[in-house]
């Protein structure tokens, strides 16, 4: 009993390993997208702030939903988890809202989002969802939860930063994705720790 239970544990240690380099292999990939994140909060509000009104912010963002939203819809398709579906359904859903308000913003500037740029992003989206979803359902789940968890963190130290020194505008925005990435890693979290198989 006691050697196979560690070989079980040395299996499952390997297995997670694998799943972390996979992880960071495709997470990393997408989060190149996510360039924008890189700079000091406070930067990044005064840039949207700043002249012109951060259109150009606002279009890279629309970029970076572009990229993560296409892969999560082939996750959603993939997943055989339906509640881990469900949770990654409400995410997809909340976030398509608040690509359109910024969608709104950049027209409502006279300002056009290239749509071959989006194009662009949309299938590598979908083609890195393709390729992550060969991995199974706990793998696509771990990736999203791992991609929430640093976007819940940035998108708190920008609203921390908006709340101080931005427009009501860039304040809204910054506390929904912050809001919309927090309710993603709460509940996927919770859903990961109740369904993780059980040892025998």
């Amino acid at each position: 009993m006691g050697e196979n239970d560690s070989h079980a544990e040395g299996q499952e240690g390997e297995q997670s390993g694998e799943d972390e380099r996979i992880r960071h292999q495709l997470v990393g990939q997408a989060g190149a997208a996510r360039a924008e994140t890189s700079y000091h909060p406070a930067r990044m509000v005064a840039q949207a702030d700043g002249p012109g009104g951060g259109t150009r912010e606002r279009v890279q963002e629309i970029y970076l939903l572009d990229l993560v939203l296409s892969m999560y819809r082939v996750f959603t398709r993939r997943i055989s988890d339906p509640a881990g579906r469900a949770i990654l359904e409400a995410y997809l859903c909340a976030e398509e809202d608040r690509a359109h308000r910024l969608e709104r913003i950049v027209r409502g500037r006279s300002a056009n989002v290239p749509a071959g740029m989006r194009s662009m992003f949309r299938t590598a989206g979908r083609w890195y969802g393709r390729l992550a979803a060969l991995l199974g359902t706990r793998v696509m789940l771990r990736i999203v939860l791992s991609a929430g968890r640093r976007a819940a963190r940035r998108a708190c130290a920008l609203a921390d930063a908006a709340a101080r020194e931005s427009s009501p505008e860039t304040q809204y925005l910054a506390t929904l994705r912050a809001r919309n990435e927090g309710d993603l890693v709460d509940a996927l979290t919770q859903h990961l720790i109740d369904s993780r198989p059980r040892r025998a």
